[in-house]
């Protein structure tokens, strides 16, 4: 039987407990989990996925896995794609991003232009913050040959949604901005974007991409 690992990433200002309804469905599911906990808002996302990709190459669970995959929230996918691009290992299956913004945030523009917001905005967010920017350019070049599943929502509970966005978007990034050339399959979930990785609409999507490639249309919604 395969040894296959899922590596579970959270996102920004969040913490690996965050991830742990999705961890003990995947260790139901039979895989192997590494739940990461690194500090989000102490350094740019390329200085974050160095790190990261340090503490997986010290884990037999990663290194020697027959396939390992990725489940990641929001800026956690960027920090995916940072290790994929630079660190790709020999065994990666299948990436599943949870609200990354791929293209950005406009949220993220909306408080980095703000006269009064940009300081708390960057006191909060730490070194990513103008990294999470629509006008920020991660890579020139990248490569998607790999099972990429990618889950967006419209549910949002911004009341500034309308004039930020303009688009359907799950609070803090636009359901086109998770989207990203190369993806094998993208479907919308309506979740609010804090609360995505504890839905079990969600949690069942991901299980089933890791097990058929593409996620269950039929139960979208």
């Amino acid at each position: 039987m395969a040894r296959e690992t899922v590596i579970l990433l959270h996102g920004i200002i969040r913490n690996h407990f965050d991830m742990m309804l999705l961890e003990r469905r995947m260790k139901k599911e039979g895989y192997a989990c590494i739940n990461i906990k690194y500090p989000s808002t102490k350094h740019a996302i390329d200085d974050l996925a160095e790190k990261i990709n340090e503490q997986l190459c010290q884990n037999e669970s990663y290194t020697g896995a027959d396939k390992v995959h990725f489940v990641v929230h929001s800026m956690g996918g960027l920090i995916t794609r940072h290790i994929l691009a630079k660190h790709r290992p020999h065994n990666l299956s299948s990436v599943i991003m949870l609200g990354t913004p791929n293209k950005g945030s406009e949220m993220a523009d909306y408080l980095d232009d703000h006269k009064y917001l940009a300081s708390p905005f960057h006191f909060i967010f730490g070194p990513s913050a103008r990294q999470l920017r629509t006008n920020h350019k991660h890579f020139e070049n990248e490569i998607i040959d790999f099972p990429l599943g990618i889950i967006a929502s419209d549910a949002s509970l911004n009341p500034l949604g309308k004039k930020i966005f303009g688009a359907p978007n799950d609070t803090l990034v636009s359901v086109d901005s998770t989207k990203i050339e190369g993806m094998s399959d993208h479907i919308i979930i309506p979740c609010p974007h804090a609360l995505m990785m504890y839905d079990p609409r969600i949690i069942n999507q991901v299980a089933f991409f890791l097990k058929n490639g593409q996620f269950n249309h039929e139960k979208s919604r």
